[in-house]
C-alpha cells in the first residue's frame, strides 16, 4: 500500500548520514530521534502523511516497484546498514 512506509529512527544518525542510508534504498525515510516531543511530532507528523493517502488513487507501477524492491532486499543490504550505523553512531561505553 502506499501509504505503508518503513521509517528508521536513530538517535546515533546525524543529517549526513540519512542521506548515506537512503542511498542504500531499504528504507523509505529517516530522522534523528532528538528530544521525546521532537521526535512523538516527526512520528505523528509521518503518520498524518500516510493517513492522507488511503483516498488517493493508487499508483499500481509504484506499487509494482515497491513489491519488487522490497523481495530484492537481501541480507546484505541489511548487513550493510547494520554496518555502516554501527561504525558511524556506534553509542560510546
Amino acid at each position: 500500500r502506499p501509504s505503508v512506509r518503513v521509517i528508521l529512527i536513530s538517535a546515533y544518525i546525524d543529517d549526513s548520514d540519512i542521506g548515506k542510508v537512503m542511498e542504500l534504498g531499504i528504507i523509505d525515510g529517516a530522522m534523528r530521534k532528538l528530544s521525546s516531543i521532537e521526535t512523538v511530532q516527526s512520528i505523528l507528523t509521518e503518520i498524518q502523511m500516510a493517513n492522507e493517502m488511503p483516498d488517493d488513487d493508487t499508483d499500481w507501477v509504484q506499487f509494482a516497484n515497491a513489491r519488487v524492491r522490497a523481495g530484492n532486499v537481501s541480507q546484505e543490504d541489511l548487513d550493510k546498514l547494520d554496518e555502516y550505523l554501527g561504525q558511524h553512531r556506534a553509542p560510546s561505553s
